[in-house]
């Protein structure tokens, strides 16, 4: 699955929930622009399909050097909250 909606992973459960589902999700940057959305694609397209191909789990995020494997914000936080110690 290719997504550009970081967001999704904020919701409950729905990062777990791809994991569980045995899902591969490669997410684009979400302010790109449709060029620059295909460009990215066109660089991994033989990464994203290898991490596919083995049947296994995952999250990773397309970059212009290769995929990254992401890792969702800890539970009950979301992307951006610091705390403070």
């Amino acid at each position: 699955m290719i997504a550009c909606d970081i967001r999704i992973f904020e919701r409950p459960n729905e990062y777990q929930a791809y994991l569980r589902a045995n899902v591969a999700v490669f997410l684009l940057p979400g302010e790109s622009k449709i060029a620059e959305r295909l460009e990215l694609i066109q660089i991994n397209l033989a990464a994203m399909c290898g991490e596919a191909g083995q049947l296994r789990a995952g999250v990773w995020q397309l970059t212009a050097r290769a995929l990254i494997p992401y890792r969702a914000p800890a539970a009950g936080r979301k992307r951006g909250d610091r705390s403070r110690t």
